[in-house]
């Protein structure tokens, strides 16, 4: 079943936190301003995973205006195949970003 499995982390904060910083300052130096969207469940198994980011990103220590992230449960909010949530709760978290960064779509 899609979804079931447990996810484990093989190292802790500490050890996974210079890698994450290296990651992030990369793509600042490439893009400038970061938004991170997280489809993560942020509930049962992916918690654990979804909770390490957000844990990371404050960590890092900038302000939101440099490094900011949206969480939205896609399994959650999406659940039975209807994506109207798609655009009434994510759009609405990730468009005022939208302006302040370019992105691309397609």
């Amino acid at each position: 079943q899609t979804g079931a499995h447990k996810v484990k982390m093989s190292r802790g904060f500490e050890a996974c936190s210079p890698a994450f910083r290296r990651h992030v300052d990369g793509l600042r130096s490439r893009y400038g301003p970061l938004l991170f969207v997280s489809l993560l469940n942020v509930k049962e198994g992916e918690a654990l995973l979804s909770n390490a980011l957000l844990d990371q990103v404050k960590d890092y220590g900038l302000d939101k205006s440099e490094l900011d992230i949206v969480t939205f449960d896609y399994h959650h909010q999406c659940r039975g195949g209807s994506q109207e949530k798609l655009t009434s709760v994510l759009l609405r978290d990730v468009g005022p970003h939208l302006k302040k960064h370019s992105f691309f779509s397609y």
